[in-house]
């Protein structure tokens, strides 16, 4: 049975700005909180240890201007919090437009949802064979449920109502959602790329070389990763290209908030890592270690991951990137938390 220390533990970060102002801190920030306590913990970080307070008053533009907004870096470990919500087998999570938090819990049969406030609801429930969900920001949640070879998609509004928007004939693999309200999903039996419209029809966009294990939609059509850890580029008019790889054997494909492609590793060292995408088939680039039995993760608008982990019947947040006040401006400036960051020479009480 692993515990909070094991996923302390298991938790790495990732790349650091290059210009960076040093903070010296008197102990690492204390790492499991309530989903409330974060905003607490941080605002009495920024009074007692960097001294910040209100901006002043006066023209933010103009006051902007004449003062550098270097990135703060603070030497300790990330922030971890476990979600408020009680799941039993969380298969995947997604971060929204809107800043919400929605969880699939399949065990459950039921989807949740976590406001930017933190309150917890129920989106819908009684749906069994949960896989995947997407969010279309035109149309609102989708659903892949899957029952032996085939599947069937649901939407679902935000009163809860649920509507069959069509049945998939073949093992579906991925679940995207485009800008237009077009899903898309692979078919494992045959390879394929499927689009489907708002209304239910389906189209095979291409045929792809090997077996998909996963996709992610983005602003050109789709992000296919194989089996072999190739990604490949589909357009919506079909053309299909190899644009890198990830570790062979990746099981969940992502975008970061920058969006470039991440992909979910599992059995290494009794962990599992997060890998960005390399120019080599032979190449490995680790962005993150997370706790093994994690199957899905998210990233919210700032690339603070969030976790679903079946093993430990949780979903659980690890907060390494603020945006805090300037002082002098009141003009947001990012601050990340590293265990590798430098130690400052002497104590420092200056935050740009």
């Amino acid at each position: 049975m692993k515990t909070e220390r094991d996923i302390d533990n298991s938790l790495t970060t990732g790349r650091l700005p290059t210009k960076i102002v040093r903070v010296k801190t008197c102990r690492p920030v204390p790492l499991f909180l309530g989903y409330g306590e974060l905003n607490r913990l941080v605002s009495t970080f920024l009074i007692a240890v960097l001294g910040i307070t209100a901006p002043l008053s006066g023209d933010d533009g103009d006051r902007a201007s004449d003062h550098p907004h270097s990135p703060v870096i603070v030497r300790s470990r990330p922030v971890i919090e476990r979600l408020p919500v009680r799941v039993i087998r969380p298969v995947d999570v997604i971060y929204n437009a809107l800043r919400e938090t929605v969880i699939a819990d399949a065990d459950g049969q039921v989807i949740f949802r976590i406001n930017s406030a933190g309150d917890v609801s129920v989106i819908c429930r009684d749906l069994p064979g949960i896989s995947r969900i997407a969010d279309a920001s035109s149309l609102g949640l989708h659903v892949l449920t899957t029952e032996q070879r085939a599947g069937r998609i649901f939407r679902v509004t935000d009163n809860g109502f649920q509507e069959d928007v069509c049945e998939l004939p073949f093992p579906p693999t991925g679940l995207g959602a485009d800008r237009f309200g077009n899903l898309w999903t692979c078919d494992s039996a045959s390879n394929s790329v499927v689009r489907i419209t708002s209304d239910g029809q389906r189209t095979v966009i291409t045929r792809l070389p090997e077996a998909a294990r996963d996709l992610v939609v983005d602003e050109f059509g789709a992000l296919i990763l194989l089996e072999s850890g190739a990604v490949r580029s589909v357009t919506t008019a079909g053309d299909s290209e190899t644009i890198g790889y990830l570790p062979s054997g990746s099981v969940r494909l992502r975008t970061d908030s920058d969006g470039r492609p991440v992909a979910l590793r599992h059995g290494v060292q009794n962990s599992a890592q997060l890998c960005g995408l390399t120019t080599s088939a032979e190449a490995i680039d680790c962005v993150a270690s997370v706790p093994a039995g994690t199957t899905g993760f998210a990233f919210d608008h700032l690339g603070n991951l969030i976790l679903a982990n079946p093993e430990l019947r949780a979903v659980t947040k690890v907060t390494s990137q603020f945006r805090i006040p300037c002082p002098h401006c009141g003009k947001l400036v990012p601050m990340v938390f590293s265990a590798d960051a430098p130690v400052a020479d002497q104590p420092l009480r200056r935050s740009f």
